[in-house]
């Protein structure tokens, strides 16, 4: 299916971090968040790390599509929730 490669976030610098990646990665924990999920639990049920989740809810990480895909897979969401709103 999918790769670590094609799921693993690209790290960004403190410096570098976009308002885009730090929307993104809050509309993924208020999605987990609101539907009763612990990192740990996302993390398990799309098969990556804790770190992972936490790195990309924190705007630390870039998500790749890949990883996108297996969030709103799992919470049964359109790929256009993560980017609806952003400006």
């Amino acid at each position: 299916m999918y790769t670590n490669e094609m799921v693993t976030p690209l790290r960004v610098s403190s410096s570098r971090k976009n308002s885009i990646d730090v929307q993104v990665g809050g509309k993924i924990r208020r999605i987990r968040i609101d539907r009763g999920n612990s990192v740990r639990e996302l993390a398990l049920a799309i098969g990556v790390a804790p770190n992972m989740i936490e790195s990309v809810e924190t705007g630390g990480c870039r998500a790749r599509p890949a990883f996108l895909f297996l969030v709103a897979s799992h919470y049964e969401l359109n790929l256009k929730y993560f980017f609806e709103d952003l400006y």
